[in-house]
Formats: C-alpha cells, structure tokens, sequence
C-alpha cells in the first residue's frame, strides 16, 4: 500500500510538470530531406512558433545507426531563434567523405534538432528540450530521378510462413506502415540490399506484418 501511495505522488508530480511544459517550439519546414550529389547544400528553415520565449537550436547529422557523421554537416551547430521568429540550418557535405559513399544507392542519414529553451526562473520548473529527427537521404549522381520514375512499382511483396516479405530490387530507399492484426513493426526501413550488392539485386527481408497480416500500406 505504501509502495502504491508513493507511485501515486510521483505519477501526480510528473503530470504537474509535464502540465507546464509546451510542445516542441523549433519546428522545421519539411518531412524529409534530399541532397542530391551535385547540390553543395540544402538549407532548412528552423520555425520557433513559441510568440514569447527565445529558443537555442542544436542541429547535427547522424548516419543510419544514429551515429554522428562528418559526411554531412549542420551549420551553425547552434543559434537562437527569437520568439516567433525564424532561422536556417544549412546541410553541407564534405566531398572527400560523400565520395565514399555507395554510388549506386541512396544512403540514410538523420538530421536532428533540438529546441533548447531558457533556464526557467522557478526552479521548481521542469523543463524538457523537444528533439525532432527527419529523414536525410544521399542521392548519388548516378541515380538522381526524374519526375517521371516511379521505383515504388518496382517492390514486391511475398508472403511466405506468415510473414510477409518486400523485396526493394531499386537503388532507392523506400518506407513504408504496416497495418494488421498484429503488426511487427509498425514501420521500417527497406535498404537496397547488403553492402556491396550489385545494382537490381533484391534486397533482403524488409518487413514482417505477424502471422496474420492484412495489409501494407503507405510505402514511400
């Protein structure tokens, strides 16, 4: 009874101070990024959509794993934003890096950013820097698409022993949601295939929708 109580209090405590905290404040202005080979940068237009408080935004790259990258860069690193008000990020490779890249597929990497607000004059205050990530994809020379490519026509679907296979044999990478009576996972990420897998190769299993999938959809 006494363990319950305490749970209680703090579940009690932490709704307060998450009652006192507002939403992610810097916003970008996309889903998604795309840098094609030839573009020396990308810039991205940071929103800090909170009318009265000045917000510090962090921005860096990371690969796949969620590992920082020097490949790809996030300039400035860190600046504020006044309320209201709004500022770019500009994505920058490094080509002696992005030359190591696979050029024969799009590469994944994450751009991050996070809303860093000022120290509160209560101390009693929680606050909590909101962190967004989107998708940043490296899009080699070789494979930049024109309007009228549709690799999404490409996939293929097969189910096998319950499980419900996408083969992606395109150098492009695609996502999709899986929907079902019991989906595992709810989303995931197709890679072309292994590394150094030759160009229209299927890639390797991509998603499995449980034993009793019903469909797939949103694949992009």
């Amino acid at each position: 009874m006494k363990n319950s109580r305490i749970s209680r209090v703090i579940l009690l405590a932490l709704a307060a101070a998450w009652s006192q905290c507002s939403p992610a404040a810097v916003n970008v202005d996309r889903t998604r990024i795309i840098m094609d080979a030839p573009q020396k940068t990308v810039a991205i237009t940071l929103n800090n959509d909170d009318k009265t408080t000045p917000f510090l935004a962090q921005s860096w790259v990371t690969d796949a794993d969620g590992v920082r990258t020097d490949a790809l860069m996030a300039l400035p690193p860190l600046q504020r934003i006044d309320a209201g008000q709004k500022s770019q990020v500009r994505i920058t490779q490094v080509r002696g890096l992005t030359d190591k890249l696979p050029q024969d597929r799009e590469t994944l990497f994450w751009f991050n950013v996070r809303g860093v607000p000022p120290k509160p004059e209560d101390d009693n205050v929680l606050q909590l820097a909101m962190q967004s990530q989107l998708k940043l994809f490296y899009r080699p020379k070789a494979i930049i698409r024109s309007s009228s490519d549709q690799p999404e026509r490409k996939l293929t679907a097969e189910r096998e022993a319950g499980r419900l296979t996408l083969k992606n044999p395109t150098p492009v990478l695609h996502h999709c949601g899986v929907a079902g009576s019991r989906p595992q996972p709810q989303a995931q990420r197709f890679p072309r295939g292994r590394d150094g897998a030759a160009p229209g190769e299927p890639a390797f299993k991509g998603c499995s929708a449980g034993r009793n999938p019903d469909a797939v959809g949103g694949v992009y």
